[in-house]
């Protein structure tokens, strides 16, 4: 297939899985071409309210994962022990969505560990509290990444010339320091608001039903249209700091300095009576959960003293049931089905957009970027409406209820990961190695298999790494698109907890990460070979 005909192949396959679900979502909202459904939406006193409280709930998530994660990022880049604060502020990204969530009632909830040991604290965990404080301890991750990197990118002489100059080592961080990663700053708290406003799992779990993304959910039942309405606005306001993002990016200062040297005296031991309890609290809901796995009935209703301490969750899980090994292989093999197809469409992508004109790289690059900048919610909304009656572009018998409407939706919504990591990866390759192929005899195709795909194999597999754990997680999608026959492993979780199997719920979503860790590993370790092969 010549560059050409491949390039409108993938943009047919693009505006058949990005497009055709935004426009069948905003035919829904539009019905018979007349606005009223969106007007009335924004003229709706509880939807205002609904905006608010998503606005309000981002802004406030902003500001306690900044708390959270930028002293654990600086800790990250000025301790020797670093690693260790890295791994924690990872430690929610290894588990999925609704395990993660679920973790903070193991904590919090009652029968918990917080009531157990706390006087007076009933456990009464709900509403946006809760939802803020999980929203703190899991979307700090961007600015621990974000933070560490840019300070070791930072310039350590604007730090030593304040010091000189008088300033101690707060002043100096704050003046010579400070504006150089404030970029990157901005960066993690675009992405940490698109996240909160696109939050659905913490809000749904512990009843806070006003928000957006929870209020789609709600009206879908009644009147889709209206739920269509809502969701176009909570692509909105979740999109907004793109543009943040953007500038950040373009701002950021390119190069490397030599690393500053780690803290010590004073600075140190600050630090380190900051990032180790901040450390502590991430890690603690999980570390409890699987601990309470362990406990007869998953709670500590008469404390430490009266707990009765078995396996019976985990044989449950094991071999109690069929459903649930069944419901993790089905999350597994869907995952890995989208991960694949990520794979060939991503790599296709991005060697196509590489040597494209700037016009075809952008649309084909934009295009596949389009999945990350729109919510879970409104992604799953759009996939229900587009495929309910129709296929890919509307032919065919309609995709929900199949068993390939999970795999497509799951490759869907991770495609920009794929895409971003090969993206990045062909970006450090020199164009000159594919001219000189071409000047040996090589055939485009011959340059692609023997040159191309080995050097990108690295990117690849990290790209995939992300993609499949994203996957296997996947909750939001999920709960909009399955149906009994394909329930997927996070909703079957989801249920037992909504029915109160609370040990069997943990010890099924540890057998899910656990069961999702064994390919990450196999994934992560291949890209490490790989790229020490590439470098010898």
């Amino acid at each position: 297939m010549t560059s050409g005909r491949l390039r409108v192949a993938l943009l047919f396959i693009l505006v058949g899985a990005v497009v055709h679900p935004l426009l069948a979502l905003v035919r829904t909202a539009f019905p018979a071409g007349s606005p009223e459904s969106l007007m009335d939406a924004v003229g709706s006193p509880s939807v205002r309210a609904c905006v608010l409280l998503s606005a309000g709930i981002a802004a406030a998530s902003v500001l306690g994962a900044a708390a959270v994660g930028i002293p654990l990022g600086i800790a990250a880049a000025r301790l020797r022990s670093g690693s260790i604060f890295k791994t924690a502020a990872l430690a929610p990204m290894l588990m999925p969505a609704v395990l993660g969530t679920l973790a903070f009632w193991f904590v919090f909830g009652r029968g918990g560990l917080l009531p157990t040991v706390v006087s007076g604290f009933e456990g009464e965990f709900r509403g946006v509290g809760a939802v803020l404080l999980i929203h703190a301890l899991t979307l700090p991750t961007a600015f621990t990444l974000l933070v560490e990197s840019a300070l070791r990118r930072a310039d350590p002489a604007l730090f030593d010339a304040a010091r000189s100059l008088g300033a101690g080592p707060f002043r100096a961080f704050v003046d010579g320091t400070l504006p150089q990663i404030l970029p990157s700053i901005g960066g993690a708290a675009a992405l940490v608001w698109m996240s909160a406003t696109a939050s659905f799992t913490a809000p749904f779990v512990f009843g806070t039903d006003r928000t957006l993304t929870t209020a789609i959910f709600v009206e879908r039942q009644d009147d889709p249209a209206r739920a269509a309405a809502i969701a176009l606005l909570l692509f909105v306001l979740a999109a907004a700091p793109l543009i943040v993002l953007r500038r950040s990016s373009a701002s950021a200062r390119k190069g490397a300095y030599a690393a500053p040297p780690p803290s010590r005296g004073s600075a140190r031991t600050w630090l380190l009576a900051i990032a180790v309890p901040i450390a502590a609290a991430v890690v603690l809901p999980l570390v409890t959960m699987f601990a309470l796995s362990f406990v007869e009935g998953g709670r500590l209703v008469g404390g430490f003293a009266d707990a009765r301490f078995s396996t019976s969750a985990w044989t449950t899980v094991i071999g109690g049931s069929a459903e649930l090994p069944a419901s993790i292989g089905r999350s597994l093999l869907f995952s890995a089905i989208a991960v694949v197809v990520d794979i060939a469409v991503g790599t296709s992508l991005v060697l196509v957009a590489r040597r494209a004109s700037t016009g075809w790289r952008r649309l084909l690059l934009g295009l596949a970027s389009i999945p990350f900048a729109v919510p879970a919610t409104v992604l799953g909304i759009a996939m229900a409406e587009a495929y309910a009656t129709g296929g890919f572009l509307g032919l065919g018998p309609p995709l929900v209820g199949t068993w390939a409407m999970l795999p497509f939706a799951y490759a869907v919504r991770n495609l920009p990961l794929l895409v971003q990591s090969i993206d990045a990866g062909c970006a450090m390759i020199p164009s000159g190695l594919e001219d000189a192929s071409a000047t040996l005899g090589a055939t485009p195709g011959a340059t692609v298999r023997h040159l191309l795909i080995p050097l990108l194999k690295p990117a690849i597999a990290a790209g995939a790494t992300l993609a499949f754990a994203a996957c296997t997680g996947e909750f939001v999608v999920s709960i909009l698109l399955f149906d009994p026959a394909t329930k997927p492993a996070a909703v079957a979780i989801h249920d037992l907890f909504r029915t109160g199997s609370f040990g069997v719920a943990a010890a099924a979503g540890l057998c899910l990460s656990f069961a999702t860790l064994v390919p990450v590993l196999v994934l992560g370790r291949f890209s490490r070979a790989e790229t020490t092969a590439s470098t010898t």
